[in-house]
């Protein structure tokens, strides 16, 4: 049963104001999401059955909205009531949509699988489409000048102009020397503005009579004039409704107000990143809505050059360090059920998923972290943090910012922040006392564990060594001392776990090696669980690795299967070789959850029984799961939280299906139901080959009651020789 779901893309494509300036309208993958304008608050959300990709305001009545989508729909929104009014279908994606009058719809799809666009008029009082249609490389957004029925496109190093009672014929070209990337018309369509990837902007003047020349046969020169102040490609361009200002942005993060008769520049500097499109208020000139890159829109009171209101949705997250593990980044904060993001320039996001909306931003670097006297002006660029790991109660956050140097080599930053007692907007955490945090090495930072309830972290270094760091008490106010880990020094970590209770360590690297467990305290090896696979197979990375609840079985997971140990019985207690994409362990009861490739997840039990599926993200990446835990844990109350590779996320327990998606939810139903079966069948054929313990066992009481259970196991859970490579063996005899 679906709990709560949302998130999504807000700024991947263009959003509108509404002629008052009140509502932002944006699309947000199959949803027409409307935001207050004053506070960012959502008012109301337009399902659509496939992701919106256009929004136009009806040009008569501002209670109407039209809408397109990628499976070629038009639709007609009336406002005030939310509801769809009228529906058409054009056969092919639409990528970019005009409507000049109640009758007739401008649009741009895309052809050919999305190797070409096309260009047509679609009659909407007879449902036609016309004739004629016009080609482009790839589909192009559409620009409209409506007082002067004018529609504008730029394709390559081409600006295209047409009138739309002749659109897509006849239309007016211009060539630039430059790939063009963006264009804006003037309402009254004497001025069209392009910008290329160099960071130029070309003005043309008189483009309506050189239009109305063309249809008479005539070849028209124009006047023109570039500007330059961009360093990088402009990203938007739009004009002001009276067509006095010109408003520019790209990827610095400044919004660039042009005077168009004189040339002179105003800035709205550190709108925190790159500035993907701009919407102009039609009846209100002062107020624009800038969309960001960070998913992120801003709206903006052009005559005081500040920020109203920040919408902001979940944050997109990227790391450019092919060592962090996609959701490495992703945590979910014990207690409050906040996502925790990292983004970019060094912040780290809190969401609150229940209600959909953003709850703080955590600046977690200042602008000379990383810089050295030989640091470039683009080396010097604040990275997005590649870990963040809480302790089992959310007290205590560690984060990794990791730089690749000029050089070639990895600085990482890793750091130890405490929740804070009085908290204000960026200030939830604050770093922890102790000298020796944060802690810098030059060396990449591969995984991270955080002890569940004392200071004490494990990291695993590129070098194939595992730190532990550590706050000692002293006079002073405490030191963070590190320790290298002796029985994991040239092994090879690539993924980390404590036990609940954090008196064991695990540790392992690949599929084809064995499990290490180590005793938190001292250090000591209690244990080699054998490999998850044989040694001729292909070794694949680790990429989870998770203690069940009661901290006697330990989930592996890596890309094309899973496997959970069983150390006090039979060593692997059950392996599924399948294609897997992620792993959560649910920290109150013994189950797990796994994720496919496909988009389906599967909540399993410690003996490998399936519960349910959580849910399938249609033509999506799955990026991160975890179990949101209420401070009153029954299995009922659980929570799965999904989230994939566009910002969506959704929540299920474990008692029914939750289906998310683009496509109908009969449709989804059938396709979860499908890896349900899939997952279960192939689970099942492979608990044969290693055997299944369904007797649970009972938990140790006291302090460390893991690592004393392992103590008291029998010899039996040491791998053979033969399966321990001489490294390792060596460092268990010691």
């Amino acid at each position: 049963m679906v709990r709560f779901k949302g998130g999504g893309l807000l700024c991947e494509r263009s959003s509108i104001l509404t002629r008052d300036g009140a509502v932002v309208l944006a699309c947000c993958v199959d949803s027409v999401l409307a935001f207050s304008a004053a506070s960012g608050d959502q008012l109301y959300a337009l399902q659509h059955g496939s992701p919106v990709t256009a929004l136009c305001a009806h040009p008569k009545d501002d209670t109407l909205l039209y809408s397109s989508t990628v499976g070629g729909d038009i639709i007609l929104w009336d406002l005030t009531t939310g509801t769809e009014a009228q529906r058409w279908q054009v056969d092919s994606p639409v990528e970019s949509l005009v409507v000049g009058d109640a009758d007739t719809a401008y649009v741009s799809c895309h052809w050919r699988q999305r190797q070409a666009g096309r260009l047509f008029a679609y009659n909407l009082a007879g449902s036609t489409a016309s004739s004629g249609r016009a080609k482009t490389s790839v589909a192009r957004r559409l620009v409209a000048a409506q007082s002067s029925e004018l529609l504008a496109a730029v394709d390559r190093h081409t600006a295209m102009v047409w009138r739309m009672d002749r659109f897509p014929q006849n239309p007016l070209v211009l060539t630039h020397t430059k790939k063009l990337t963006c264009a804006a018309l003037t309402d009254s369509g004497d001025v069209l503005a392009v910008g290329d990837v160099t960071g130029r902007i070309v003005f043309w003047h008189g483009i309506r009579e050189a239009v109305d020349a063309v249809e008479s046969g005539g070849e028209p020169a124009l006047p023109q004039a570039t500007v330059h102040w961009h360093a990088e490609p402009v990203c938007c361009l739009e004009f002001s409704p009276d067509g006095t200002f010109m408003l520019s942005g790209g990827h610095e993060g400044v919004l660039v107000v042009w005077d168009v008769s004189s040339g002179r520049r105003a800035y709205l500097p550190r709108l925190g990143s790159c500035l993907l499109n701009i919407a102009c208020c039609t009846g209100d000139p002062s107020r624009a809505a800038v969309s960001l890159s960070d998913n992120v829109i801003r709206v903006v009171d052009l005559a005081s050059m500040h920020v109203q209101c920040s919408i902001r949705g979940i944050c997109s997250i990227a790391s450019s360090l092919r060592s962090a593990s996609p959701s490495a980044c992703i945590a979910l904060q014990p207690g409050t059920g906040h996502l925790a993001l990292a983004s970019a320039a060094a912040t780290l996001q809190l969401y609150d998923p229940r209600r959909n909306k953003h709850i703080d931003r955590l600046q977690l670097s200042g602008l000379s972290a990383f810089r050295t006297p030989h640091a470039s002006s683009t080396a010097s660029k604040l990275p997005a943090p590649t870990h963040a790991v809480f302790n089992a109660d959310g007290e205590m956050l560690v984060t990794v910012e990791q730089r690749l140097a000029v050089s070639g080599r990895v600085t990482s930053l890793v750091k130890a922040w405490r929740r804070s007692q009085v908290a204000s907007y960026g200030h939830s955490y604050t770093l922890a006392a102790g000298e020796g945090n944060p802690c810098s090495t030059d060396d990449a930072v591969i995984a991270v564990a955080v002890h569940p309830q004392e200071p004490l972290v494990a990291v695993a270094l590129g070098s194939a060594s595992v730190l532990l760091w550590k706050l000692m008490p002293t006079s002073r106010g405490g030191l963070w001392t590190v320790t290298s880990v002796p029985a994991l020094a040239a092994f090879g970590a690539h993924a980390l776990a404590f036990s609940p209770d954090g008196t064991v360590l695990a540790a392992c690297a690949t599929a084809c090696s064995p499990v290490m467990l180590v005793e938190s305290a001292d250090l000591r090896v209690l244990g080699m669980l054998p490999p998850p696979l044989d040694k001729r197979q292909a070794a694949s990375l680790i990429m989870h690795l998770a203690f069940l609840a009661d901290g006697l079985r330990l989930a592996v997971q890596w890309e094309h299967g899973a496997a959970v140990y069983d150390p006090l019985s039979v060593g692997k207690h059950w392996a599924a070789l399948l294609p897997t994409a992620l792993l959560a362990s649910d920290a109150g009861t013994p189950r797990l959850a796994l994720g496919m490739p496909s988009g389906a997840v599967l909540m399993l039990g410690p003996t490998g029984e399936a519960h349910a599926a959580a849910g399938v993200l249609h033509e999506r990446t799955l990026r991160a799961a975890h179990f949101l835990i209420p401070k009153q844990s029954t299995v009922a109350d659980s929570v799965l939280v999904v989230l994939n590779d566009a910002q969506q996320f959704s929540s299920a327990n474990g008692q029914a299906t939750a289906p998310i998606g683009h496509h109908g939810e009969q449709q989804q139903r059938s396709k979860t139901a499908a890896a349900v079966q899939q997952l279960t069948a192939a689970g099942q054929a492979h608990l044969a080959d290693f055997g299944t313990d369904s007797v649970p066992h009972p938990p140790c009481q006291g302090r460390g009651r893991v690592a004393a259970a392992y103590h008291d196991s029998a010899s039996h859970m040491l791998a053979s020789a033969v399966e321990l490579c001489p490294l390792a063996l060596e460092q268990l005899l010691l």
